[in-house]
């Protein structure tokens, strides 16, 4: 079953998607609250729209009929109501968790496309409005409800045989918070109906010419006949959906009540041949202490039936499953079953508990979803869907017994029963069942599930023979790229001794490129794969593309594309030993000094503005003086230095300049000396970012291991400008982009 991602995130998605405003309604009798227009999960001029248009124009041609005639809509407003109930189903699931004894019920409307969720408190208003949906403050949770649907099912069970007959289902209504109780239209079941018990909740009664029955027969993408190994007396029934276990077998999905009383042969109704075979049954009572099951997993025997995501109709045409989508009250679907092919309708209750006949005179209690889509004899197991998304498998039908089909007309009433997929039958089967749809990739290759199958669906597709199926397996049908953890792509690095390491296939020879030079390695038992620096590497940028070859168990030879990597060896970032961060100063010209790499191009910016460059005296000093002043106020001071071409990381620090008499002299660090480079020996490195870089100021060097640059404060400033321009051809470089300077060799 398709994993469900978590609610914040689902929140934020609907935030961006639809607007906030939904009213919250006080239902009756307590006055109603203003209302404003419900939000639409899915607007016109959207993705969703544009989606829709192209899903519907993709319909069968039975199936755009059936919308038409039952709907009474057009093909393009189901599917983007279908859209928009699916995406209704799941966030009213996550409402659910998330309000938890607040919750009282969802629905979705077909008329305004918006979702309806019953709270008990403002502050759970509040949260389901911020999920889109339009709120109904009422007095009943969904566990209050389900309680009350308990009792009057404990209720029916303790009545007369001959009046626990009349009874056809008990379910729960979201929309009215009410308990549905579903009886024969005659005057005996409405007498009994007028005696079911009520305490704080309503119970609502609905009448039915007829009683739910199985309605037998296979079909889907074909019409089948379950039968006894013995050759005995079969039952029509429809195939559902198309699956896939989790060996990557080819199954078929039916009703389970058709393999009942040890069916195991599915013969096709065309011709006798045999289809498959009966490989689990689930048919259980909810009164015998079972879930409600009614489903059945067939094994595919003949390769005729090549497994492709969708359901097929009687005119060969097929329409695509997409996805899994949870039913929810008011959502449109279509039901397509070999006896009545398709037919359409809404589906008006959930977890409504159904009681057929069990093939021995008693009662089978079924937990279904119903719909009021026409149904007849052979459409159980049928695939009913919403849209392009796969809903749930057609149970039982009260609507036309014996031969009374739906295309024959005069039906009054419709009620069809089926069992929910996604909170019923996949869960039944945890990891070991999924249904096949256009768009799951199990194993995240960028390849669809149903394009990595076997063209024989009675064979599994192992190419590479590790025994994991192809499509479960990432390695197939191409061997992936191995990974590099670290260096991490992107990233500098000082350290010249760096190892490269990755993860890739166990056993699988690795291999590292750059520059025409070659390395390899093997990748462990647990993936694992690690190359250590002979030598120091040089500084600069290195451009690495790994790749993997891998022999596969059955001799194959598999040999992965290229994944590219980078990474810079940089010179370490140099220290700053004055000024001292955070340090006030009335001197708007101060001594920027501090140690660095000897021989290093040092560049000092100010706010992002170069003030001057210096190298690396042999002593490991460096100091700058600012030609221009600098303005008063807390100023950023970053300065990187230039090895081999190649830029270190910046380090920064904070200068306060403050106008003479307005702060203290800061504290003396001067050291015996009294020299500038003196003065602020005391390396101090100090974390921080790079400022933006901008076109250099004028600027005065200062070798440290040379002579005092504090004299020439006292020059003019026309002459001090002259010395400036006097060496800056050879002193001066703009700060350059570091992603283009890295440049050196590696």
């Amino acid at each position: 079953m398709r994993a469900r991602s978590g609610f914040t995130a689902r929140l934020l998605v609907l935030l961006t998607a639809a607007s906030l405003g939904a009213a919250t309604t006080i239902d009756e009798p307590v006055a109603r609250a203003g209302e404003s227009e419900p939000t639409v999960l899915a607007t016109e001029g959207t993705t969703a729209t544009t989606r829709a248009r192209e899903q519907a124009a993709s319909y069968p041609a039975g199936l755009a009929e059936a919308i038409r005639r039952d709907l009474d809509t057009d093909p393009r407003s189901y599917a983007l109501n279908a859209g928009r109930a699916a995406a209704a189903a799941e966030i009213a699931d996550d409402l659910r968790d998330a309000l938890g004894d607040q919750f009282g019920g969802a629905w979705f409307d077909p008329d305004d496309g918006g979702l309806n969720v019953a709270v008990t408190s403002q502050a759970a208003a509040e949260t389901a409005r911020a999920a889109g949906a339009r709120t109904h403050l009422r007095g009943l949770d969904v566990r209050r409800l389900a309680e009350a649907a308990d009792r009057v099912r404990d209720w029916v069970s303790g009545l007369p045989s001959a009046q626990e007959a009349l009874v056809h289902a008990v379910g729960v209504s979201s929309r009215t918070s009410s308990v549905e109780l579903t009886v024969v239209d005659s005057p005996a079941g409405r007498e009994l109906a007028a005696r079911a018990p009520e305490d704080d909740v309503r119970v609502g009664v609905r009448y039915a010419d007829h009683r739910p029955h199985p309605q037998l027969d296979l079909f889907g993408w074909e019409g089948i006949t379950a039968r006894r190994e013995d050759g005995g007396p079969g039952r029509p029934c429809s195939l559902g959906f198309n699956a896939l276990d989790a060996g990557g077998r080819a199954t078929s999905l039916t009703a389970g009540h058709c393999g009942h009383g040890n069916a195991r042969q599915v013969r096709s109704q065309r011709d006798d041949s045999l289809i498959g075979v009966f490989e689990a049954v689930f048919w259980d009572s909810i009164t015998g202490g079972g879930h409600g099951h009614d489903h059945a997993v067939v094994r595919i025997t003949d390769p005729r039936y090549p497994m492709r995501p969708g359901v097929t109709d009687a005119r060969g045409d097929t329409l695509p499953v997409e996805t899994v989508a949870a039913p929810i009250e008011g959502m449109p679907v279509c039901v397509v079953g070999q006896a009545s092919g398709w037919e359409c309708g809404t589906i008006d209750a959930v977890e409504v508990d159904v009681r057929v006949d069990d093939f021995a005179g008693g009662r089978h209690h079924q937990l279904t979803f119903r719909h009021d889509a026409c149904t007849a004899s052979g459409d159980s197991g049928a695939p009913v869907l919403s849209g392009t998304a796969a809903v749930g498998l057609h149970s039982a039908g009260s609507t036309t017994p014996g031969d009374h089909g739906c295309a024959a007309g005069g039906v009054t009433s419709t009620a069809g029963y089926a069992q929910p997929l996604a909170t019923n039958v996949l869960p039944a089967h945890g990891d070991e069942l999924r249904i096949l749809t256009t768009a799951d990739d199990s194993d995240g290759d960028g390849v669809p599930d149903h394009i990595e199958l076997a063209d024989d669906p009675t064979e599994v597709r192992d190419e590479n023979g590790d025994g994991v199926p192809a499509y479960l397996d990432p390695d197939e049908p191409q061997l992936r790229t191995p990974v590099v953890t670290f260096p991490e792509d992107g990233s500098r690095h000082t350290d010249r001794l760096l190892p490269l390491i990755g993860t890739a296939k166990p056993g699988a020879e690795v291999t590292v490129e750059h520059r025409g030079s070659r390395t390899t390695t093997v990748a462990e038992a647990d993936g694992s794969w690690r190359i250590d620096a002979e030598e120091e590497l040089p500084l600069g940028r290195y451009e690495l593309a790994v790749s993997q070859f891998w022999t596969a168990p059955n001799g194959t030879e598999w040999q992965s594309g290229l994944v590219m990597t980078s990474f810079v060896v940089s010179p370490p970032e140099p220290e700053i030993s004055a000024p001292v961060t955070g340090w006030q100063t009335t001197d708007n010209r101060p001594v920027i000094a501090g140690t660095g790499t000897p021989g290093a191009d040092v560049s000092v910016s100010v706010d992002g503005h170069v003030v001057g460059v210096a190298t690396v005296g042999r002593d490991g000093h460096w100091s700058v003086t600012p030609v221009e002043p600098l303005p008063d106020g807390t100023r950023t001071v970053s300065v990187e230095q230039e090895v081999d071409s190649v830029l270190s990381q910046p380090t920064t620090g904070t200068l306060t300049v403050v106008g003479p008499g307005n702060a203290p002299p800061p504290e003396d660090h001067a050291a015996p000396g009294g020299s500038a480079a003196a003065q602020y020996a005391e390396p101090r490195a100090v974390e921080g970012t790079q400022g933006a870089g901008d076109q250099p100021h004028r600027f005065v060097d200062h070798a440290s291991d040379g002579g005092d640059g504090g004299l020439l404060r006292f020059l003019p400033l026309l002459t001090v400008a002259a010395l400036a321009l006097a060496v800056g051809s050879g002193l001066t470089f703009g700060r350059r982009r570091r992603e283009g300077e890295d440049n050196a060799e590696g």
